[in-house]
C-alpha cells in the first residue's frame, strides 16, 4: 500500500490486539449534497451468539482504513457507516445479533464504570444530549486506551484517544454514560 507523507504521519500501533499497524488520517471525502445511504446483506445472527470482545474489536478494526469509510445517517455497508451501524455490522460479520441503533444499544447494555469501561473491549460510551435526553452516539472501547467510532464530526470511521469527551465544552452538550453488551464476555 502506497501512503502519502499525511498518512504515514498518522500511523499508530495498537498492542496487545495482533493487530500491527493500523493506518490513520484526517483525509476526508468531499462533501456532496445528496445524502449517503448504503447497506449490505446481513449474514442470519444469533440472538444467543457469545464472542470475545477482542473478537468484536478485531471485526470493527477491519472498517478502519485510509481514506476512513464516510460517516452516513442509517449507513451499515461498507461503503459508509453511521455510529451504531458500524458496532452493528462489526457484530453481525461474527454471527451475534445487537440492537441497530445506538438509542437500542444503550439499552440492551448493562452499565458499567469509565475506568471498567477503558480496560474492556467492545465496551460502549454512550452520549446522552443534554437538551432532550435523548441518545446520540455511541462509541466502542478498545480496550487499551482508545476508542473507535463512526462519526459525521470526526470524518468517518477513526480510532481516537480515550476521554476526549471529558473536555469542558462537550461535558457541556452531553451526559456520558458506559454499558457492556450482554454477547460479549
Amino acid at each position: 500500500m502506497n501512503l502519502s507523507e499525511k498518512q504515514k504521519s498518522g500511523l499508530l500501533v495498537v498492542s496487545g490486539l495482533g493487530l500491527g499497524l493500523l493506518a490513520l488520517s484526517d483525509v476526508t471525502e468531499p462533501k456532496t449534497d445528496k445524502p449517503k445511504t448504503a447497506t449490505r446483506p446481513l449474514r442470519p445472527a444469533s440472538k444467543t451468539a457469545r464472542v470475545a470482545g477482542e473478537q468484536f474489536i478485531r471485526s470493527l478494526l477491519k472498517y478502519v482504513k485510509v481514506p476512513p469509510i464516510p460517516w452516513c445517517m442509517g449507513g451499515t455497508g461498507d461503503s459508509c457507516f453511521d455510529c451504531s451501524g458500524f458496532g452493528y455490522m462489526a457484530a453481525n460479520d461474527l454471527g451475534v445479533e445487537i440492537p441497530r441503533t445506538a438509542s437500542g444499544q444503550s439499552k440492551a447494555s448493562a452499565p458499567t464504570h469509565e475506568w471498567q469501561a477503558a480496560r474492556i473491549p467492545g465496551a460502549l460510551v454512550i452520549f446522552e444530549r443534554k437538551k432532550d435526553k435523548a441518545i446520540r452516539h455511541v462509541e466502542y472501547s478498545l480496550g487499551n486506551g482508545l476508542n473507535t467510532v463512526a462519526s459525521q464530526v470526526k470524518g468517518g470511521v477513526k480510532i481516537y484517544k480515550w476521554g476526549w469527551w471529558n473536555y469542558p465544552k462537550q461535558k457541556k452538550l452531553w451526559n456520558i454514560y458506559y454499558g457492556l453488551l450482554p454477547n460479549f464476555t
